[in-house]
């Protein structure tokens, strides 16, 4: 460093140069006698700084590295004590050409920006104002600044900032209080996001870049030492409406995050539009194969209150579902949850293991007076069947890190007791109209699905038994099951066994046999008097199509006769 320090009965002048970190500085310092009040003045440049070295030695600078092509600052006040030099204290900062990246100790990876040209002047009296022309992660940017009266923010040390960037298709707007040198104060930080589709940010956001939809995220942030408060926020993504009231406090040795989730409406179809790379379709097998979660996660404690009033689920929807969820060490604890599903009241208890390397999930679910064929058509598994059920028991039990070992690796018994079902027939018309006892759908893990149901048709008791494919099968990327069934009522035997073509009920290439002792025994399903010939069966292959059933070949046998 070199100074020379000149002072007479006019003033104090003092030019200095000097190199830090490598980097050459220059400044002036003059404090000027010869006006009627002295006059101070302060200008500091610089040019080509390289911020690597900087950050090395200037603590705040550190995670900083790039390039300054020159700054400028220029500081002057009048006044006959210090404190009057400190209220009539005016400054003008020039920046140009920097290009710096950022990289934070907890960051994945560094922030990437240029700066082109960066104004910020104070006028004596008037706030700190500014504005810069800049590059952020490859994009145009504009970035404006206001701030406190100059002499506010040195007598504070703390500085009250209001600060937009605008991008062509996305802005962020944040105000509060900045005090870096009061980490004991709280500070309260309003933001506002906007973004005319999601996927302009993609480079913040895990979201793919073709998503369409706009997104509004506003509210604020309150900060404590060791505690802050994320308050009056709201989100608005494409249809779908969410307030969220939430603070994280520390519980012994793990922070705790308390939060209120309110929705009037979640589209959970369009929401998953975040997640679709559009033009780059993955394999069905890759899909199912990619796994769920990256590793073993350690869920932060929470507590969770949740209020969603509707949630769409396609051809479905959830209506006033309240669940109060705790996470502790990396699992949700078993936490209730109610509200209606298809309009029929449900209540669940729901428990999941994400510490593990492969996470588990259980669910036990209860429902009355529910619509079965509704939600079937919901699950793309049966398109035809009607069936409601008075009340409905499900216990499932999944474990797996990727849909696919989900899938294998799922357990679960669905218990439906009362109701009725009713089996399609050619145009759509009902073949028969089955009042259900009690229907139990099962499988245990990679196992087939079976079905076993008690029950009456018209007033005459019958029973069924279904076996078609695993859960697997169902969740995979097959478009053929197998299908056998078997129908004991009346003193008659029905079975259909063969192949169908998901959904079920689309079209499928089966068996058919039907057989009893006497045809006299079918009288009341009949409603006709029936002669008493016997044994007696009908068999052949059956086809089902779109529009109904085809039958070719049948062979029907009564006593000792056959009829082709």
């Amino acid at each position: 460093a070199k100074l020379a320090l000149r002072a007479d009965i006019s003033g104090i002048h003092a030019p200095l140069s000097a190199t830090l970190a490598g980097n050459w500085l220059s400044a002036q310092f003059d404090l000027d006698f010869a006006t009627p009040t002295p006059t101070l003045t302060l200008r500091l440049a610089a040019s080509d700084l390289a911020l690597d070295a900087l950050a090395r030695d200037v603590p705040v600078l550190q995670g900083l590295e790039g390039s300054l092509k020159g700054i400028d600052l220029h500081l002057d006040g009048r006044g006959d004590t210090a404190d009057a030099v400190l209220r009539d204290l005016e400054m003008r900062l020039a920046m140009t050409g920097a290009q710096v990246s950022y990289h934070h100790t907890n960051a994945a990876s560094p922030l990437a920006f240029t700066v082109d040209a960066l104004q910020l002047e104070a006028r004596r009296g008037e706030q700190l104002h500014g504005s810069a022309q800049a590059s952020l992660l490859g994009k145009e940017t504009q970035l404006s600044l206001r701030a406190g009266t100059l002499p506010g923010m040195l007598r504070e040390r703390a500085m009250p900032l209001e600060l937009e960037l605008a991008q062509a298709r996305a802005s962020l707007r944040v105000e509060g209080v900045f005090s870096p040198a009061e980490a004991t104060r709280d500070t309260v930080w309003g933001f506002a996001l906007q973004a005319r589709n999601a996927g302009d940010l993609a480079r913040w956001l895990p979201v793919a870049p073709q998503s369409g939809l706009p997104l509004a995220l506003r509210g604020q942030v309150r900060v404590s030492p060791n505690l802050w408060f994320l308050e009056q926020t709201a989100l608005e993504l494409g249809r779908s409406r969410l307030r969220i009231d939430a603070r994280r406090t520390r519980n012994s040795e793990r922070p705790l995050t308390t939060a209120r989730v309110r929705s009037t409406l979640i589209d959970v179809p369009q929401l998953s539009t975040l997640l679709v790379r559009a033009g780059v379709p993955a394999r069905a097998g890759a899909r199912l194969d990619a796994p769920i979660l990256a590793d073993a996660i350690d869920l932060a404690d929470a507590d969770l209150d949740l209020d969603l009033q509707r949630v769409l689920l396609g051809r479905t929807e959830l209506v006033d579902v309240v669940m109060a969820a705790r996470t502790r060490e990396g699992r949700l604890l078993p936490s209730r949850a109610k509200g209606k599903l298809a309009g029929a009241p449900f209540s669940a208890l729901v428990e999941v293991d994400a510490s593990d390397t492969i996470p588990s999930a259980k669910l036990d679910l209860s429902s009355r007076d529910i619509d079965v064929g509704a939600l079937l058509r919901t699950l793309g598994v049966a398109e035809d069947i009607d069936a409601r059920a008075e009340n409905l028991q499900l216990a499932l039990h999944a474990r797996g890190n990727s849909l696919r070992e989900l899938a294998a690796n799922t357990a679960f018994e669905l218990r439906l007791a009362g109701g009725s079902l009713s089996l399609p027939g050619a145009a759509q018309r009902p073949a028969a109209e089955i009042l259900m006892h009690e229907a139990i759908v099962d499988a245990a893990a990679g196992q087939p699905v079976r079905m076993r149901l008690n029950g009456a048709l018209e007033q005459t008791p019958v029973s069924l038994q279904l076996s078609t494919a695993s859960f697997a099968d169902f969740a995979g990327d097959k478009t053929r099951v197998p299908l056998a069934m078997e129908v004991l009522a009346a003193g008659t035997r029905l079975s259909l066994d063969g192949e169908v073509v998901l959904p079920l009920g689309s079209a499928g290439q089966l068996t058919f046999a039907v057989s009893g002792e006497r045809l006299d025994t079918l009288n009341d399903l009949a409603r006709v008097e029936l002669p008493a010939w016997g044994p007696w069966s009908l068999r052949g292959p059956i086809r089902i199509t779109p529009v109904g059933y085809e039958v070719q070949e049948l062979t029907l046998d009564v006593g000792q006769s056959r009829l082709s």
